[in-house]
Protein backbone atom coordinates (compact mmCIF):
# COMPACT_ATOMS: atom_id res chain seq x y z
CA UNK A 1 0.00 0.00 0.00
CA UNK A 2 1.26 3.29 -1.19
CA UNK A 3 2.52 5.93 1.55
CA UNK A 4 0.62 8.84 2.82
CA UNK A 5 3.57 11.52 1.92
CA UNK A 6 2.54 9.23 -1.94
CA UNK A 7 -0.54 9.39 -1.76
CA UNK A 8 -1.09 13.73 -0.66
CA UNK A 9 1.66 13.91 -3.43
CA UNK A 10 -0.86 12.16 -5.89
CA UNK A 11 -3.69 14.38 -5.47
CA UNK A 12 -1.48 17.28 -5.26
CA UNK A 13 -1.47 18.24 -1.63
CA UNK A 14 1.53 20.78 -1.39
CA UNK A 15 1.20 23.59 0.25
CA UNK A 16 0.93 25.90 -2.87
CA UNK A 17 -2.18 23.16 -3.76
CA UNK A 18 -4.06 23.74 -0.50
CA UNK A 19 -3.29 27.91 -0.45
CA UNK A 20 -5.38 27.67 -3.69
CA UNK A 21 -8.01 25.13 -2.64
CA UNK A 22 -11.76 26.98 -2.07
CA UNK A 23 -13.21 27.69 1.88
CA UNK A 24 -16.14 26.02 2.98
CA UNK A 25 -17.57 28.80 5.28
CA UNK A 26 -15.73 31.82 4.68
CA UNK A 27 -13.02 32.05 7.91
CA UNK A 28 -13.16 28.29 8.57
CA UNK A 29 -10.92 25.70 7.06
CA UNK A 30 -13.93 23.25 6.63
CA UNK A 31 -13.30 22.71 3.06
CA UNK A 32 -9.72 22.54 3.35
CA UNK A 33 -9.38 20.15 6.26
CA UNK A 34 -12.13 17.76 4.83
CA UNK A 35 -10.51 17.79 1.67
CA UNK A 36 -7.55 16.47 2.83
CA UNK A 37 -9.53 13.96 5.27
CA UNK A 38 -11.27 12.62 2.56
CA UNK A 39 -8.98 12.13 0.38
CA UNK A 40 -6.55 9.80 1.97
CA UNK A 41 -9.71 8.40 3.31
CA UNK A 42 -10.37 7.74 -0.49
CA UNK A 43 -7.02 6.89 -0.88
CA UNK A 44 -7.88 3.19 0.48
CA UNK A 45 -6.09 0.43 -1.71
CA UNK A 46 -7.15 -1.63 -0.44
CA UNK A 47 -10.37 -3.31 1.73
CA UNK A 48 -9.02 -3.63 5.45
CA UNK A 49 -9.99 0.20 6.32
CA UNK A 50 -7.75 3.73 6.48
CA UNK A 51 -4.12 2.95 7.41
CA UNK A 52 -2.71 4.05 10.31
CA UNK A 53 -0.71 7.08 8.62
CA UNK A 54 -4.61 7.99 6.96
CA UNK A 55 -6.29 7.67 9.98
CA UNK A 56 -3.58 10.32 11.57
CA UNK A 57 -3.93 12.48 8.74
CA UNK A 58 -6.93 12.68 9.00
CA UNK A 59 -7.42 13.44 12.90
CA UNK A 60 -4.70 15.92 12.09
CA UNK A 61 -7.02 17.49 9.13
CA UNK A 62 -9.70 17.43 11.78
CA UNK A 63 -8.17 18.95 14.91
CA UNK A 64 -6.84 21.74 12.40
CA UNK A 65 -10.41 22.85 11.50
CA UNK A 66 -11.37 22.82 14.94
CA UNK A 67 -8.98 25.18 16.11
CA UNK A 68 -8.31 27.19 12.82
CA UNK A 69 -9.38 30.90 14.41
CA UNK A 70 -7.74 29.87 17.79
CA UNK A 71 -4.36 32.34 17.48
CA UNK A 72 -3.03 30.86 20.41
CA UNK A 73 -3.38 27.36 18.26
CA UNK A 74 0.24 26.35 17.78
CA UNK A 75 2.65 22.72 17.76
CA UNK A 76 2.40 22.14 21.48
CA UNK A 77 -1.36 22.50 21.70
CA UNK A 78 -1.83 20.44 18.55
CA UNK A 79 0.57 17.92 20.08
CA UNK A 80 -1.28 17.92 23.21
CA UNK A 81 -4.69 17.23 21.03
CA UNK A 82 -3.31 14.71 19.30
CA UNK A 83 -2.12 12.91 22.29
CA UNK A 84 1.44 12.32 20.67
CA UNK A 85 4.95 14.00 21.55
CA UNK A 86 5.94 16.94 19.81
CA UNK A 87 9.25 15.23 18.52
CA UNK A 88 7.30 12.38 17.18
CA UNK A 89 4.41 14.76 16.11
CA UNK A 90 6.95 16.30 14.07
CA UNK A 91 8.72 13.08 12.96
CA UNK A 92 5.21 11.61 11.73
CA UNK A 93 3.89 14.42 10.08
CA UNK A 94 7.57 15.20 8.22
CA UNK A 95 7.22 11.56 6.74
CA UNK A 96 3.74 12.49 5.61
CA UNK A 97 3.52 15.88 4.31
CA UNK A 98 6.70 16.60 3.86
CA UNK A 99 6.51 19.96 6.38
CA UNK A 100 6.69 20.34 10.16
CA UNK A 101 3.90 20.77 11.88
CA UNK A 102 3.93 24.67 12.06
CA UNK A 103 4.51 24.99 8.47
CA UNK A 104 1.23 22.36 8.14
CA UNK A 105 -0.61 24.79 10.68
CA UNK A 106 0.48 27.86 8.91
CA UNK A 107 -0.19 26.57 5.47
CA UNK A 108 -3.71 25.56 5.73
CA UNK A 109 -4.04 29.54 6.96
CA UNK A 110 -2.56 30.88 4.09
CA UNK A 111 -4.47 29.24 2.03
CA UNK A 112 -7.88 29.96 3.62
CA UNK A 113 -6.83 33.55 4.38
CA UNK A 114 -5.64 33.85 0.05
CA UNK A 115 -9.57 32.25 -0.73
CA UNK A 116 -11.27 34.59 1.99
CA UNK A 117 -9.06 37.77 0.48
CA UNK A 118 -10.38 36.70 -3.58
CA UNK A 119 -14.16 35.69 -2.41
CA UNK A 120 -15.08 37.42 0.12
CA UNK A 121 -14.77 41.32 0.91
CA UNK A 122 -13.82 40.87 4.56
CA UNK A 123 -11.73 42.90 6.07
CA UNK A 124 -8.53 42.60 6.78
CA UNK A 125 -8.54 42.27 10.40
CA UNK A 126 -11.56 39.82 10.08
CA UNK A 127 -9.47 37.45 7.71
CA UNK A 128 -6.81 37.94 10.28
CA UNK A 129 -8.81 36.79 12.91
CA UNK A 130 -10.86 33.51 11.10
CA UNK A 131 -7.67 32.40 10.21
CA UNK A 132 -5.76 32.60 13.56
CA UNK A 133 -3.66 35.70 13.74
CA UNK A 134 -3.46 38.15 16.54
CA UNK A 135 -2.54 40.91 14.42
CA UNK A 136 -3.16 42.50 10.69
CA UNK A 137 0.66 43.28 10.86
CA UNK A 138 1.35 40.28 11.63
CA UNK A 139 -1.04 38.61 9.83
CA UNK A 140 0.44 40.68 6.26
CA UNK A 141 4.00 39.59 7.06
CA UNK A 142 3.18 36.20 7.57
CA UNK A 143 1.03 36.80 3.89
CA UNK A 144 3.52 38.13 2.47
CA UNK A 145 5.97 35.63 3.16
CA UNK A 146 4.34 33.02 2.12
CA UNK A 147 3.03 34.84 -1.00
CA UNK A 148 4.86 37.19 -2.35
CA UNK A 149 2.32 40.07 -2.02
CA UNK A 150 0.13 41.65 0.68
CA UNK A 151 -3.38 41.25 1.50
CA UNK A 152 -3.94 44.23 -0.25
CA UNK A 153 -1.55 43.95 -2.96
CA UNK A 154 -3.32 40.28 -3.90
CA UNK A 155 -7.33 41.50 -3.37
CA UNK A 156 -6.20 44.27 -6.05
CA UNK A 157 -6.72 47.40 -3.63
Amino acid sequence: MADVAGLMADRGLTPEAVAAWPAGRPGDGTEICRQIADGIAGAQADDDGPTADEQFMARLAKTIEEHMADEEFSVPALSRLMAMDRTVLYRRMQAATGMSPSAYIKSIRMGVARRLLKDTQLSLADIARRTGFHSVKYFSAAFKDSFGMTPSEYRGG
